[in-house]
């Protein structure tokens, strides 16, 4: 997302708040990497990080409530009744990586085309450009949003910020045994030691 009245490009990581960033900052929210943005050097610039195991969890009950026409197997029948062990598994096996992004035609990442990687894919991967290197001045961790929030309404003076998107359920922790909460650090190892994430 890019917003020339606040002078600033969001990328917005599927199921970290982005919807609710975007519109605090009065734009449609678009799913983009960095590298849809040539010229995010002339922006400020911020993005949103979440706990890979929180985030997984959210995705689940988001592909548990969508509708089978939209979106990719990740959102088909089978989503909705598999437990959520089954469910990562199932992903985990089907899954055909390297992780890569769809973007064309500016229209940003789509889960139509991009498949697994719009969902899967470590967060950091979003937020490097072509040189491997992080393009994104200001990340913000999902867990301190509120908190943070406070400087950036100070920085680039937009509103509170609106909570939309949620998915009601209990603590992540509780959807985990050993043995999946160990296939989350591997696929998200790169997350885990850019951010410092830990279950």
């Amino acid at each position: 997302m890019k917003s020339e009245k606040y002078n600033v490009v969001f990328i917005h990581i599927p199921k970290t708040a982005g919807r609710s960033v975007a519109a605090a900052f009065e734009e449609e929210f678009l799913h983009r990497t960095v590298n849809a943005y040539p010229d995010i050097a002339r922006y400020r610039s911020l993005s949103v990080v979440r706990n890979p195991w929180d985030r997984l969890v959210s995705i689940y009950h988001y592909a548990k409530s969508y509708k089978a026409h939209q979106g990719t197997r990740l959102m088909g029948p089978r989503s909705r009744v598999l437990p959520f062990a089954s469910w990562l598994m199932y992903h985990r096996d089907n899954y055909t990586g390297p992780f890569r992004f769809y973007e064309a035609d500016g229209r940003g990442a789509s889960s139509n085309e991009a498949g697994s990687a719009y969902w899967f894919s470590p967060q950091v991967q979003w937020l490097r450009d072509e040189h491997g290197q992080l393009a994104v001045e200001t990340v913000i961790r999902f867990e301190e949003l509120a908190k943070s929030w406070e400087k950036v309404v100070a920085e680039f003076g937009v509103g509170p910020l609106p909570h939309r998107n949620k998915t009601e359920r209990g603590d992540y922790r509780e959807y985990y045994d050993d043995y999946t909460r160990d296939v989350v650090a591997d696929f998200a190892e790169e997350d885990i030691k850019e951010f410092g994430f830990s279950f």
